[in-house]
Order: C-alpha cells, then sequence, then structure tokens
C-alpha cells in the first residue's frame, strides 16, 4: 500500500493512527470500527514487513526530529531530565533519552543507510507484539493475523547491554538557564533491573508511589508536588523525583 493510499484508506474506514516511543519499545496504535480489524491487520502487515520510503522524505522527516528535540529541550524540566540520565549512566543506552544524543540528531538526515539498516535489525516477527482490545472474536484475530504476518521472516539482532558497576558516589552537576527561570531540583536513584526479575518494576513503582503520596503535604506557595518515573532494564534502573530548591529538606527529611 502506498502512503498516501494507505492514508486515505484508513480514514474512509474510521480509523485514528498514532504512536509514541519510550526507552524500551515503540508503540503503533490504531483505534476503529471492530469492521475495521480485517483490513488494519492487513495493512499493518504490510507496513512491518514492507516498508520504503525514499531518502528525500527521511531526510525531512530526521528535520522534524531536530526541530522537535529543540522544542522539548527549550522546556528546563526535559533539558534537567536529560543531564540526569547522563550523570547516572556510563555505558548503557539509558545514558541519553528517547531522542538520542543532539549531535546524533543533526547528522541523522544523512543516515538514510543506517535507517534502513536499523529497521532491518529491530523489526523482525521474534521482536513484535500483536495487543488486540474489543469485541471482537480472539481466534477470528488469530486468523488474521497469521495471514498478514504468517510469512515474515527475519530474526532480531541481539542488542548487547554493557553492565553499569554501582555507583561510588553521588553525582551532581548544575544547569544554567539563560531566561529566567524558578529553581528545581532532579533526584535520581539507580534501583535494580526488572529484567531478571519482572515483579520488580511493579515493586519500584509502588515505592516510589507510596513516597510521593507520603510527600504531598502543605508545601510554600509556588512549589511543586513531586513527579516520578521508573526505568526498567538491563542493566540498571532509575527513579526520578524532581521539584524545587525549595523542596529539598522536606524530600531529604521525608525519604
Amino acid at each position: 500500500y502506498p502512503a498516501a493510499g494507505r492514508v486515505s484508506l484508513l480514514a474512509s474506514l474510521g480509523v485514528d493512527e498514532g504512536g509514541y516511543t519510550t526507552d524500551d519499545f515503540t508503540c503503533y496504535q490504531l483505534v476503529g470500527p471492530k469492521e475495521a480489524l480485517g483490513k488494519i491487520v492487513e495493512l499493518e502487515g504490510d507496513r512491518f514487513q514492507n516498508l520504503s520510503y525514499s531518502e528525500d522524505v527521511f531526510k525531512t522527516e530526521s528535520r522534524a526530529v531536530l526541530g522537535e528535540y529543540n522544542k522539548n529541550f527549550a522546556n528546563p524540566d526535559e533539558k534537567a531530565g536529560e543531564v540526569l540520565v547522563d550523570l547516572a549512566f556510563d555505558k548503557h543506552t539509558y545514558k541519553h533519552t528517547t531522542m538520542g544524543y543532539l549531535k546524533d540528531i543533526q547528522r541523522m538526515p544523512d543516515e538514510y543507510k543506517y535507517s534502513r539498516e536499523f529497521f532491518s535489525r529491530y523489526y523482525t516477527p521474534d521482536n513484535l507484539m500483536i495487543v488486540v482490545v474489543g469485541a471482537v472474536d480472539p481466534a477470528a484475530v488469530e486468523q488474521q493475523v497469521r495471514a498478514a504476518f504468517g510469512g515474515w521472516k527475519g530474526k532480531r539482532q541481539k542488542t548487547e547491554l554493557a553492565d553499569e558497576p554501582p555507583l561510588e558516589k553521588e553525582r551532581r552537576k548544575d544547569v544554567g538557564w539563560d531566561n529566567p527561570v524558578q529553581d528545581r531540583l532532579h533526584v535520581g536513584w539507580r534501583v535494580p533491573s526488572a529484567v531478571d526479575d519482572p515483579k520488580t518494576r511493579q515493586i519500584d513503582g509502588m515505592r516510589c508511589s507510596e513516597r510521593c503520596v507520603r510527600s504531598r503535604k502543605p508545601r510554600p506557595p509556588g512549589t511543586k508536588i513531586f513527579d516520578w518515573f521508573g526505568r526498567s532494564a538491563p542493566p540498571d534502573s532509575i527513579i526520578e523525583i524532581d521539584g524545587n530548591r525549595g523542596e529539598i529538606d522536606l524530600l531529604t527529611g521525608e525519604i
């Protein structure tokens, strides 16, 4: 299916398309009436096995990524988060954000060949999960998936992840800002990986959530309630809590 034809076909079926990328996976979402499911599966089977794009299109889209980076990291909290993960890791790919290093984004328009290599390495049948939610017949869905994806060949290239030794001491970095902005503090802890024990991710999340709930006491005007997130993959994970400098003593005393 050509790109333009695919877009118009999805629109005619009443299907909304979107997606997002995390540090660990990319999610493609299509939402529409169940009557359109068969065609959705067919279209996705074609896209994942036969994706094609010109070098000119790639150059245009990759330049848009640079614009997105500039927009996102004009936010001081986003920039602080970028600096935090860079401090937390030395070897692992979690050292950079989902978008990657700025120097790589700037070079991306010239990396068309690499983009094709990346697609062949990681867009493989053994690296795919399909989730269908709705009033559908599971047996019928399985048949549709087998018909659309059954001929797909390939095996995911193994990712060699460098092990991270424990931190020997805390790491700190101050980030300057050109414009007037309220001070903020981002604090992170390296925690065990969830790969060896998948339950660890849930436990870490519950622990951090409990801490955040306990921290929701009256604050001085203009201060920020703690935010948090966890990263769970080899070799280590990170939990981050951020607020402004006025909360540092409260944070230290409560956690």
